[in-house]
C-alpha cells in the first residue's frame, strides 16, 4: 500500500541533500505540520531536489521568508 502526503509549500523550511565523499546520499525535506518533521529519501535524482527547491521558492510569498536588513556600518 502506498501513502501520499501533500505539503503546503509554506510549511517546508529546508530542502537539501546529505552527501558522502561529494556524492548525494539522502534527500531531506524538513517541514512543520503540527510539529517539526523530516522526510528522507534514499533514491532520488539531484535534479528533483533542485526542482523542488525552485518550486517552493517561487510559490512561497516573500513576506513568508525570514530576511534581515543589513547591519549598519560602524563608524
Amino acid at each position: 500500500m502506498q501513502r501520499q502526503t501533500v505539503l503546503s509549500a509554506a510549511a517546508v523550511h529546508i530542502v537539501g541533500t546529505s552527501r558522502l565523499a561529494g556524492h548525494p546520499l539522502v534527500a531531506d525535506v524538513c517541514f512543520y505540520a503540527g510539529m517539526p518533521r523530516t522526510f528522507r529519501a534514499l533514491r532520488f535524482l539531484p535534479a528533483e531536489v533542485d526542482a523542488l527547491s525552485a518550486r517552493i521558492a517561487e510559490t512561497v510569498p516573500l513576506a513568508r521568508t525570514h530576511r534581515r536588513a543589513p547591519a549598519p556600518a560602524l563608524t
